[in-house]
């Protein structure tokens, strides 16, 4: 049984410092979200033989390069004081319990999940690091409330499996109109980030014949990205989105607009223009699943069975 905020801090005193951390976990999760968002700028555009407006993804430079190290910095300077007064306070806003997830409680998660992803969007590499933090911080932070976000398995698991078959079809269907509203608006379906998924999943056959090492070092990589994108990944961004973003904006919005607000930057997170309108329609569905089910589970196991699909198919 949960007892209030309020009433846990008139029990146990709640240090002085926690006021300190909030601050600058807060600050953490802005520049997290700017530093994604951010990337936005870093788009060029270009009209392709057929006419159609292509969005590919530069590297930042000049304003934009100092823009983004001064928010790398920002937030790092603001994660190492947030756990520093962690240690003073003695990890008090983790170990705290509450009767409902609120705003402060995103912020400490996205704080724990700052570095990682500081680290592999400085080095472009597969976010199996930042993913893996997403699932762990998921897990520690929320081991004693589960229910509040959702983290619990579905209880009817053969509907569930049933309803993801129904759901793959129907978001076919739902990404097919959203290709079709890519045309409508005059842009190309080429994407960064599925091209740079390709490519981690395709073998280099001259590489493979002319040389083992370089043929395992190929199959390694390909392993490691599909750990990334059907394992981690699917579990990791429906604790953040489905987990905790869903459930804030269900208690100040409502179910209906929850869904669709989670989803429009479930979408925006990609930083993937040709495929806001799929990615947006898919985040639905998943969005849907979670409220159905009242499990972030369920609408990870659909997400992980669209990505191992994906990635059979290329």
């Amino acid at each position: 049984m949960f007892i209030t905020e309020s009433q846990y801090q008139k029990l146990t005193n709640a240090p002085e410092d926690s006021k300190f951390r909030v601050v600058f976990a807060w600050i953490t999760m802005i520049c997290f979200w700017s530093t994604l968002f951010i990337r936005f700028l870093f788009i060029e555009v270009t009209r392709t033989d057929e006419n159609l407006l292509r969005f590919t993804e530069a590297s930042p430079d000049g304003f934009e390069a100092l823009l983004c190290l001064a928010l790398y910095t920002l937030g790092f300077l603001a994660f190492i004081l947030f756990v520093i007064f962690g240690f003073t306070e003695r990890f008090f806003l983790e170990r705290r319990m509450i009767d409902r997830i609120k705003w402060t409680d995103l912020a400490i998660f996205c704080s724990w999940i700052y570095v990682p992803w500081l680290i592999e969007n400085i080095y472009n590499n597969r976010m199996i690091l930042f993913f893996t933090s997403c699932v762990i911080a998921g897990l520690f932070l929320n081991q004693k409330r589960f229910v509040l976000i959702g983290f619990h398995a579905p209880i009817k698991k053969v509907l569930l499996f049933f309803c993801v078959i129904f759901a793959f079809g129907l978001i076919q269907v739902l990404q097919f109109i959203g290709v079709e509203l890519n045309s409508y608006l005059g842009i190309d379906q080429y994407s960064d980030r599925e091209n740079s998924i390709k490519n981690s999943y395709q073998m280099d056959t001259d590489a493979t014949m002319n040389s083992f090492s370089s043929a395992t070092s190929t199959s390694s990589n390909a392993a490691l990205t599909f750990l990334a994108v059907c394992l981690l990944a699917p579990i990791a961004e429906e604790i953040l989105f489905r987990g905790y973003l869903q459930t804030l904006l269900t208690h100040y919005t409502g179910r209906v607009l929850s869904v669709i607000l989670t989803a429009f930057l479930f979408s925006l997170y990609h930083v993937d223009v040709a495929s806001f309108f799929p990615l947006f329609f898919t985040g639905i569905i998943f969005g849907v699943f979670r409220e159905a089910f009242k499990s972030v589970w369920a609408a990870s196991a659909l997400h992980m069975f669209m990505n191992t699909l994906f990635s059979l198919y290329f």
